[in-house]
């Protein structure tokens, strides 16, 4: 095996991608798209909360008291309703647009926790104003049946007022990794780029490898070069590349989360008061930003690296077996199976991280990408089973590598034929 020819074809798989427009535009928009998904939810926030339209309830209310605690609750929005009026005036004064809605409120309601109470509304306001009069006529019954209950205050505060839990995972150096529920959407959202990845990247190779071949080039270039060390240069070729726009996006996803969303959100001084204090609830109830530690991160770029290997060096083999991409489907079934069945095994292993299903799951070398990356996320995952991993990992590409630069061979010179799983056995055992 001539290494200086196949570091020379890594570098012009290279640098012929990287300098395309499409590689730039993807590297360079998808911190764009992150900061986009991170700041749309802010500054949307931002913008509801200083809505100043002024909306009004109609209240006609029998028992005398759970209006004035609906005004307590949301003071501008509830009023009550003139004597005298009808039910069809009700819906006039709605459809003519003079108010936004009406209800009716009676003893029973208090009582009667079968009946239901319909607010009838002209729709506007959106889902925020239907939850908050729901909310706010939830709490009003709510604190009448306290109060009718005759129930001192101090069991009223007690009733009210849950304990907060929070679940969260020890860092090493004893402080908080982040709470428990952040942490399994973390490893799903890790494992679920490298399920799509290994998708993305191995089609490269596969399309690059049916572009030569049916433009006849690598004719001229296996003259000088082995199929094997074509094929070894190429997969590593794109495997750098796949790299490299990782490095981008871990980097652009830092700078956004440390420098650009303080400021979308004004700074602590600055910021709307409604959105500190969501921020401050959701980490008193433990639902802050989860830590990523350096090793999920070097966990997760290498388990990139030897499942793009593993699944590209196939995926290189089935481009070399065909001469059309729509002629791939059949040969690549085989190879997306385990792909699949790792996405279907991940909210399982996620769920229960520690479990046999999980470790066993985690060290198949074909699900080990996906997998092992979703447990290391959510636990601490005992070294001896990563290093494990990536030694089954290892073992496996350099027997899939053999077998594919043996169908890469035969494959790669082969026009006219459609190739079959029967003819692909035959290349294999080619001496």
């Amino acid at each position: 095996m001539n290494w200086s020819k196949i570091s020379l074809i890594i570098q012009r798989e290279y640098m012929t991608r990287v300098r395309t427009k499409a590689f730039i535009i993807t590297t360079l928009l998808m911190p764009v798209f992150i900061l986009v998904l991170v700041g749309i939810p802010i500054l949307m926030e931002k913008f509801v909360s200083d809505d100043d339209t002024k909306r009004m309830i109609y209240v006609v209310d029998e028992t005398q008291v759970l209006l004035p605690r609906l005004v307590e609750s949301t003071q501008d929005l509830y009023m009550m309703a003139p004597d005298g009026l009808s039910e069809d005036s009700l819906i006039q004064l709605v459809l003519s647009g003079n108010i936004n809605g009406y209800m009716f409120l009676d003893a029973e309601h208090v009582s009667n926790n079968d009946k239901k109470i319909q607010v009838l509304t002209d729709g506007t306001g959106g889902i925020r104003f239907s939850t908050d009069i729901r909310s706010d006529v939830r709490n009003a019954i709510y604190e009448e049946r306290i109060s009718k209950a005759e129930v001192s205050e101090a069991v009223q505060n007690i009733i009210k007022n849950r304990a907060t839990v929070n679940v969260t995972k020890l860092a090493e150096d004893g402080g908080s990794a982040g709470d428990s529920t952040a942490l399994f959407f973390l490893g799903y959202a890790l494992a679920f780029i490298i399920y799509i990845s290994l998708f993305v990247y191995g089609s490269i190779v596969m399309r690059g490898v049916i572009e030569e071949k049916t433009s006849r080039i690598v004719e001229v270039i296996t003259s000088s070069v082995k199929p094997f060390e074509l094929m070894l240069g190429k997969v590593l070729g794109v495997g750098m590349v796949g790299l490299t726009q990782f490095g981008v996006w871990i980097l652009g996803t830092i700078i956004i989360t440390a420098v650009i969303v303080p400021l979308i959100t004004g700074g602590s001084s600055t910021a709307d008061p409604q959105m500190a204090q969501a921020m401050e609830v959701a980490q008193n109830e433990g639902f802050g930003m989860p830590v990523i530690s350096a090793k999920v991160w070097i966990v997760f770029i290498l388990n990139f690296f030897f499942g793009y290997l593993l699944y590209s060096s196939l995926f290189a083999a089935v481009g070399s077996a065909v001469e059309s991409e729509t002629d791939t489907q059949q040969l690549s079934l085989p190879i997306t199976i385990p792909i699949i069945i790792a996405i279907i095994l991940m909210p399982q292993v996620t769920s229960s991280p520690e479990s046999s299903l999980a470790v066993i799951s985690s060290l198949i070398p074909f699900l080990s990408p996906v997998l092992m990356t979703a447990r290391v996320s959510v636990i601490d995952v005992p070294f001896w089973q990563i290093g494990l991993s990536y030694v089954l990992m290892t073992v496996t590409f350099l027997a899939c590598i053999v077998l594919a630069g043996k169908i890469y061979r035969v494959g790669i010179l082969m026009y006219g034929k459609k190739a079959g799983f029967k003819e692909l056995f035959k290349w294999i055992r080619y001496s």
